[in-house]
């Protein structure tokens, strides 16, 4: 995808009695190949205003010239709780496009055919209502990757007539829109899926910019909206963190589940999509109303578990077109021996990336003793200190630290200030 980062995958068609939901759908990605307790919860909580999923089920990759398919093990029971309908999403690697241009393209055809009837055997009676390939397909391979969807949409055809209800649809990039060979292969499809949301590997730190294109992203539906096709755009949720050397240099990035022991001299930085970008994208859709769009896909379903993503309550204040809180307190706690411990608490509806900072001090000849947890660290001010670090995520509490007066006969007086942000939120 020339030197882009692509993230897509799975939905969940989700209605809403909401100012963006009244004219549009939205659509939620599942990308976990884990289906562990986290995703479970996640799923149990947005099933309340969920009618249908989109699911990952496998992705074809190269080993040399040998492809080889590897499925999802999908839980099917956490998406039956409710009355759900699914669209199985698969992931090819972008080294087929060398194969799409030759006869293998039949072979892998049926490879992937076999996954898809897997996935569909083992899954509930009518669950399944439609297929989306999500392909890296370098722009000039357009022409072979509709050859691609053209031969699918035979193979499948048995399932096509099995079910009630069974769609076909792509993801597609905004380099596509150009293209003349993209309007043969959307013809191929019931719908596509426009994704406006990617990451371009940096130089240095200055160029480690934003996931969302804010200033392209309604020039890109107008766009898409001249192609006379159904379509839908996806929008992130998610963010990297990214390493430098103190020099500046690019070193690498960390995403989703990635356990990574930057070395002590490493800088870092947390890319986030913005929710107020989102929510100003949104409320220029509305009131342009583009033809043939659909909807909105979401990328990619909040997980407790997940590091670099909002929280379910932020997507869930902007699926309702309100700004999502931020709501970050100290709360003391103190004991009869005299300990005060003090906690840092998120009782907002977003997450905050940055570090914060806050003031605690006390009275001249009143100095405690204290220590402080974990990636908390001080600074001396008058009277007190001022302590910086990570916020916790939504609906957490941290410990910061604990105070103790030198006499133990007495107890301790501390003032708090208010917890601030550098983030822009």
């Amino acid at each position: 995808m020339n030197k882009m980062l692509k993230i897509i995958t799975c939905a969940s068609i989700i209605f809403f009695t909401t100012s963006i939901s009244y004219a549009y759908e939205n659509v939620i990605y599942i990308w976990q190949r884990n289906w562990d307790k986290y995703l479970e919860d996640a799923i149990s909580i947005i099933q309340e205003t969920t009618g249908y999923f989109t699911v990952l089920c496998g992705d074809l990759k190269f080993e040399g010239k040998r492809p080889t398919v590897s499925l999802v093990d999908i839980k099917w029971p956490y998406l039956t709780q409710t009355e759900t309908s699914a669209t199985l999403a698969f992931r090819i690697n972008a080294q087929a496009s060398k194969f799409f241009a030759t006869d293998a393209i039949y072979s892998i055809a049926d490879y992937i055919k076999d996954a898809i009837g897997k996935a569909i055997k083992s899954a509930p009676q009518d669950e399944i209502v439609g297929v989306q390939f999500d392909y890296d397909c370098p722009t000039s391979k357009l022409k072979d990757y509709a050859r691609f969807v053209k031969i699918m949409k035979e193979r499948l055809k048995p399932f096509k007539e099995k079910l009630s209800k069974f769609n076909i649809s792509i993801t597609a990039l905004p380099t596509w829109l150009q293209n003349n060979d993209f309007k043969e292969l959307i013809q191929a499809t019931d719908y596509y899926v426009l994704q406006l949301h990617s990451f371009e590997l940096p130089k240095d730190a200055d160029q480690a910019s934003k996931i969302f294109p804010a200033d392209k992203a309604l020039s890109y539906t107008e766009k898409a909206s001249t192609l006379k096709h159904p379509y839908y755009i996806s929008l992130p949720t998610y963010g990297y963190e990214v390493a430098f050397t103190k020099d500046g240099d690019f070193i690498g990035l960390r995403a989703e589940n990635m356990p990574v022991l930057w070395s002590q001299d490493v800088e870092h930085k947390v890319v986030m999509t913005d929710p107020k970008d989102i929510l100003t994208f949104i409320q220029e859709v509305e009131k342009t109303n583009p033809k043939n769009l659909l909807g909105f896909y979401w990328f990619r379903i909040p997980l407790k578990s997940d590091e670099f993503n909002w929280d379910i309550k932020t997507l869930e204040c902007v699926l309702s077109g309100k700004k999502p809180s931020v709501n970050l307190k100290l709360d003391l706690v103190n004991s009869k021996d005299g300990l005060c411990e003090v906690y840092l608490v998120n009782s907002g509806e977003q997450n905050i990336f940055e570090d914060v900072n806050f003031n605690i001090s006390w009275q001249v000849g009143d100095q405690p003793l204290y220590d402080l947890m974990g990636k908390f660290h001080e600074v001396k001010i008058e009277k007190g200190i001022k302590i910086s670090g990570p916020a916790p995520y939504v609906g957490q509490k941290v410990l910061i630290g604990w105070f103790r007066s030198f006499d133990k006969t007495k107890g301790i007086n501390l003032k708090i200030g208010e917890v601030n942000s550098d983030e822009n939120i």
